[in-house]
C-alpha cells in the first residue's frame, strides 16, 4: 500500500480553478452592472443633496442662491454660488462658493440646463427643472425633478422615458 503525501493532486487543482472560472465568467457582468447602476444612484443623491442646500442657503440668506454646472456641463461637477461673497474655502480659487462637486465618472447629466436658482423664500426662479441622469452598462436610471415651489425629488424611471 502506497501513503499518498498531504495536499491536492494537478487534477483536483485543475477542476477548482474551472470551477471558479465559470463563476467568475458569471460573477464579472453582474458587478460591472452593478457599479454602473450606483453610479447613478450616487449622482442623483449628490445633486438632490445640493439642490437642498442651495435651496436651503437661499431661505437662511434671504438672497437667490444658485448652483451652477462647472464649464456649462453638469458631468464636469457643479457649485452653490455664494450670493453675497463672505465665504470663500479656498482664497487661491477666485469663485467664490457655498460647495463644490467634482466630476462625475461615466455618467450623464441631462436637462438641467446652465443654472437652477432659488428665490430667498425658496421658491425654484422659472419654470421647473428635470435632470436625467443614466450610466452605460446599466438599466438603472434617475430623475430628479424641483417643482416651482423648489422641492427637489428623486424617483427611478425607465431609461427610455422623459424625465419630468
Amino acid at each position: 500500500m502506497v501513503k499518498r503525501g498531504g495536499g491536492f493532486s494537478l487534477l483536483e487543482l485543475m477542476a477548482v480553478l474551472a470551477i471558479l472560472g465559470i463563476l467568475m465568467g458569471i460573477a464579472v457582468p453582474a458587478f460591472s452592472e452593478w457599479i454602473a447602476s450606483q453610479r447613478v444612484r450616487d449622482t442623483a443623491a449628490d445633486i438632490h443633496t445640493s439642490l437642498m442646500r442651495a435651496r436651503n442657503e437661499a431661505i437662511s440668506r434671504g438672497l437667490n442662491t444658485s448652483i451652477k454646472p462647472v464649464g456649462g456641463n453638469w458631468a464636469n461637477g457643479w457649485f452653490i454660488a455664494n450670493p453675497d461673497g463672505t465665504y470663500n474655502p479656498d482664497p487661491a480659487n477666485p469663485t467664490i462658493f457655498i460647495e463644490q462637486h467634482g466630476p462625475v465618472q461615466n455618467a450623464t447629466i441631462s436637462g438641467a440646463g446652465t443654472g437652477i436658482t432659488f428665490t430667498p423664500v425658496g421658491r425654484l426662479s422659472g419654470t421647473a427643472i428635470a435632470i436625467k441622469i443614466t450610466s452605460a452598462g446599466t438599466r438603472t436610471t434617475r430623475c430628479v425633478t424641483v417643482d416651482t415651489a423648489g422641492r427637489p425629488k428623486t424617483r427611478p424611471i425607465n431609461a427610455a422615458d422623459t424625465c419630468s
